[in-house]
């Protein structure tokens, strides 16, 4: 059973993280007890129709609280399932000077039986000591200490800023509440709230006032809020809440990420299927080529039989033989037979001059092309091209007869 007590100056934010901990409760289906004026509808939305939301008065007496219900009404003990209670200003109410005020036993007697209630606990106050001395020994398990960022400097750079544009320098509206567990500055640090209020600037009155003298709150003792389905959502037709959805739409990184990366991911397809010359395939299609020779954008790159041993024609292959280019050093013609892309890198078949395979000690293929490459074979780059028409269809070479050498 968690009690914290939220502290800092004026405007750093103690409202805000305890309202932040309200949403998350109620998003959670727990219970919410405060003396906070709260508008759910901003921070639940419209629909919620089992929230269990308590408005206590400004100032709860020992009968206001005892009015509340139970944490939660399981017969099995669960402390994530408790609920919250709430108070603001309690250095006006549980102040440390008013320690003999009427009534004051009583509701600290009720805050120590908190944990068996099966509450949790936020008591806003703007310095720990201001709280009353039973109470901070007692209960105060845990210290919130609230700062706003955007009220800090930057060594160096603020100064900077403001030389040259005369104006402060802009940061976040970011609040930071650190935890400490126990009432001590130098107490162990066990956690850290961080939270970009702006969305939950209308989900509480930022000026809500507290008076001992008068009621200003009108509420005179323990209510309960309807949850906003019954008290908005209901009464909303279709064409507002899409109305209201544009009108509340903030474009985040995530958008601004979302569309960069989809629009790159077009580019990148166009890109790629733009030569029509050769087969190639994008994100999302491929161009004509590719499916004239694979059959579909959807198939592998693995080109069909007739296209590495193609029909013959009744054409001179005698200069196609001959236009074979090798580089200095090559010991013989080769071609390739064939290839594919695999996970390893291109998988090449090789073939001599007379058809028969030809199987390197090692190869690299350093450029790919439509029936040309350029691979590196056993330390030698060559410049090779598909094995011609009269290789592809041409017998076999005849086995070599080996007997004669066996006789020597």
């Amino acid at each position: 059973m968690p009690v914290w007590v939220v502290t800092g100056k004026l405007g750093a934010g103690k409202s805000l993280m305890s309202v932040s901990r309200i949403q998350k409760y109620l998003l959670e289906g727990r219970k919410v007890a405060t003396n906070l004026n709260i508008f759910p509808e901003h921070m639940l939305g419209m629909d919620k129709k089992h929230t269990e939301l308590y408005r206590l008065p400004d100032i709860p007496t020992i009968t206001d609280l005892q009015a509340l219900p139970r944490g939660y009404n399981d017969e099995k003990i669960d402390e994530s399932k408790n609920g919250l209670l709430v108070l603001d200003e309690c250095g006006i109410f549980l102040n440390s000077r008013g320690w003999n005020d009427p009534g004051r036993k009583e509701v600290n007697a009720f805050f120590k039986l908190l944990r068996k209630l099966r509450w949790d606990a936020v008591f806003i106050i703007q310095d720990i000591e201001n709280l009353d001395a039973d109470a901070r020994r007692t209960i105060a398990e845990h210290v919130v200490y609230c700062r706003r960022m955007d009220r800090m400097k930057i060594p160096i750079v603020s100064a900077l800023f403001k030389l040259f544009t005369t104006y402060d320098l802009p940061l976040p509206s970011v609040h930071l509440g650190i935890v400490k567990y126990g009432t001590e500055l130098n107490s162990l640090t066990v956690d850290r709230w961080t939270y970009y209020g702006s969305s939950l600037y209308d989900a509480y009155d930022t000026e809500q006032l507290f008076s001992t003298t008068e009621n200003l709150g009108a509420i005179d003792g323990l209510t309960t809020i309807l949850p906003t389905y019954y008290t908005h959502g209901r009464y909303i037709s279709k064409k507002q809440r899409f109305i209201n959805a544009i009108r509340n739409f903030k474009a985040k990184g995530i958008h601004f990420f979302s569309f960069g990366a989809l629009a790159a991911a077009f580019t990148v397809n166009a890109l790629v299927t733009f030569e029509p010359e050769a087969p190639q395939k994008g994100i999302f299609t491929c161009n004509d080529t590719y499916k004239a020779l694979y059959g579909s954008c959807s198939a592998k790159a693995i080109a069909p039989y007739e296209y590495y041993y193609p029909k013959p024609e009744k054409q001179d292959d005698k200069a196609e033989t001959e236009s074979q280019a090798t580089e200095p050093g090559q010991s013989q013609v080769i071609y390739m037979a064939g290839w594919q892309l695999t996970n390893k890198g291109w998988q090449v078949n090789f073939v001599d001059d007379t058809g028969a395979p030809y199987y390197p000690l090692s190869y690299r293929v350093r450029e790919m092309g439509q029936c040309v490459a350029r691979i590196q074979i056993e330390g030698v780059t060559q410049r090779l091209t598909c094995m011609p028409n009269k290789l592809a269809f041409s017998q076999p070479p005849k086995p070599v007869d080996l007997e004669p050498a066996a006789q020597l």
